[in-house]
């Protein structure tokens, strides 16, 4: 660029400009590199015609072997014909087994859970990790999360929209076979992480009453982090009701958020280890619940969202179903409000082999069918489904996440692969590797 125009000029052109030539223009100079570098200029980037890109996970293989698969849709008019593989940092490689917690700010979070089965002590035998990877700058670092293994856990990720500072907020939680009256404390019952600090902390005041259990199903909307939730009403006679919890990136508040009579009711076979009845998930800035159950034997998905962020306000907005096709859920919502949802798809019969020759016929599975799922676009004004079975996606079952991202800067001033444990050291991607191998072998 001309050293005629005035800097201030300069600036602006470049805060315009998208995340791969913000790198590249790093290295014409000293000034545009200070600028780029600068925390003010990474928090406030935001490009308004940034494109959106949903990354779908998911695995392929057979009992022997899988292999874990991500690729990348730029999410506009020509979905889903620009597609991407992105470069899996060397950390999910290494781990493999591993789920996405969400995405908030470009920046996805990922978990992962080792058990090593040759240790006496349970405390020692698990590690947990959650790995947070900027895809349009190819950074990723990970954070060693701390176990309790007497208690149930579920694991948030947010980018407080305030200070761009990536947080991580851990929460234990009682299981439902327990009675909560019987327990005095959770230690730690919260734990936040936040990447400024490098450090875990626990958070003293504003705790979930111990009688709430919590889901996996979580998501994140500006400041609020938001989770699925369950609340034992009555111990004795196994009473619940459903209810929303929220957490506070700002002010490190948790909020309760009542649901409608017919959300609150509480299906008591799919907790914790059923497929759920109820998600949350986000359609635009807004808050949805999903609501699993069936018409006509077959599986279909209620959409319900949270009014102008007002938690006594939710409207039904449609109901996913298909008549010729197995909905096995939702797995999120394109820019344009349609849902991508998962299908069931019949790919053959079970027949006597390796692994079942001696089970198939005693259990009675001999020629039935077995599915793989695909991933599938909704559209709720025609009820249409767009098939994308072009892509070629064809998953093991359960295995695919779809997550939304825009392009950010997060994660540019920090080593690659490296990791956060819990003794406050940070570790080089060398030596996590190292670290990793370790891990998995013994």
């Amino acid at each position: 660029m001309s050293p005629y125009i005035a800097f201030d000029i300069q600036r602006d052109v470049i805060k315009r400009l998208p995340v791969k030539s913000l790198i590249r223009f790093r290295s014409v100079c000293k000034a545009w590199k200070s600028l780029i570098d600068s925390s003010e200029f990474i928090s406030g980037y935001s490009v308004p015609q940034n494109q959106n890109h949903l990354l779908v996970k998911y695995e392929v293989g057979d009992r022997q072997e899988t292999e874990f698969k991500c690729v990348c849709f730029v999410d506009d008019d020509t979905f889903p014909q620009q597609m991407f593989t992105p470069t899996v940092p060397p950390l999910l490689e290494q781990l493999k087994l591993w789920r996405i917690i969400g995405s908030s700010h470009g920046v996805l979070c990922f978990s992962y859970f080792l058990h090593r089965k040759n240790s006496d002590d349970w405390r020692e035998s698990v590690t947990d990790m959650a790995i947070l990877w900027n895809p349009s700058i190819r950074k990723s670092i990970a954070v060693v999360v701390p176990v309790e293994p007497y208690f149930l856990s579920v694991l948030g990720f947010g980018v407080c929209p305030h200070t761009c500072d990536p947080i991580l907020v851990y929460i234990r939680y009682i299981s439902s076979t327990c009675d909560p009256r019987e327990i005095n404390c959770i230690p730690s019952q919260v734990m936040i992480f936040t990447l400024s600090s490098g450090e875990w902390s626990n958070l003293c005041g504003n705790l979930p009453r111990k009688s709430i259990i919590f889901t996996q199903s979580s998501t994140v909307i500006g400041q609020f982090i938001y989770w699925f939730a369950s609340d034992t009403v009555d111990v004795s006679w196994l009473e619940y009701r459903n209810l929303i919890v929220s957490f506070d990136m700002v002010s490190h508040e948790f909020i309760e958020i009542d649901l409608p009579e017919c959300l609150a009711h509480f299906r008591h076979a799919d907790i914790e280890y059923m497929q759920p009845s109820f998600s949350v998930s986000r359609l635009r800035e807004s808050l949805v619940v999903l609501d699993y159950t069936y018409r006509d034997r077959r599986k279909v998905c209620v959409v319900w969202m949270m009014d102008h962020g007002d938690p006594k306000s939710f409207t039904k907005l449609f109901t996913i179903e298909a008549p010729d096709a197995r909905i096995k859920r939702t797995l999120g919502f394109r820019r344009s409000g349609e849902p991508v949802i998962e299908l069931e798809e019949e790919y053959g019969t079970f027949e006597g082999g390796l692994y079942f020759e001696d089970t198939l016929e005693e259990y009675g599975f001999e020629g039935r069918p077995y599915f793989e799922d695909t991933p599938a676009v909704y559209e709720p004004c025609t009820n249409h489904i767009i098939d994308i079975k072009d892509l070629e996606i064809y998953a093991a079952t359960d295995s695919v996440f779809v997550n939304s991202y825009t392009e950010s800067l997060l994660l540019l001033h920090e080593e690659n692969d490296s990791i956060y444990s819990i003794l406050r050291t940070e570790m080089t991607g060398v030596s996590l590797l190292l670290l990793l191998t370790c891990l998995i072998l013994l």
